[in-house]
């Protein structure tokens, strides 16, 4: 928020604070009642800040993408050559024990 204030030209104690609603307790009629909207209000903020997330997000250029996809690739190898070692090292164990 401070950087959209600064590329606005504003200095970040110009703002206006941000307010967050608070919901209000539901009525109690029943017993399930309360934590089936405390679920939905859960759910509600989910979505607010899935969406929020995804107006942020962009697509990754091309070197980026080949970035991630080399890092992702060189850990998943190095969690199966662990994977293969413990194997190894558990079978001459039991194998010599």
């Amino acid at each position: 928020m401070a950087d959209e204030q600064q590329a606005a030209g504003q200095p970040p104690e110009a703002a206006a604070p941000q307010q967050q609603s608070v919901p209000e307790a539901a009525p109690e009629e029943g017993a399930g009642k309360p934590a089936r909207e405390t679920l939905w209000l859960k759910l509600q903020r989910f979505l607010r800040e899935a969406q929020r997330v995804l107006k942020v997000t962009k697509k990754p250029t091309k070197e980026e993408f080949i970035t991630i996809v080399k890092v992702s690739g060189l850990g998943l190898a190095l969690i199966g050559l662990l994977g293969f070692a413990l194997t190894m090292l558990q079978q001459l164990v039991i194998s010599n024990g």
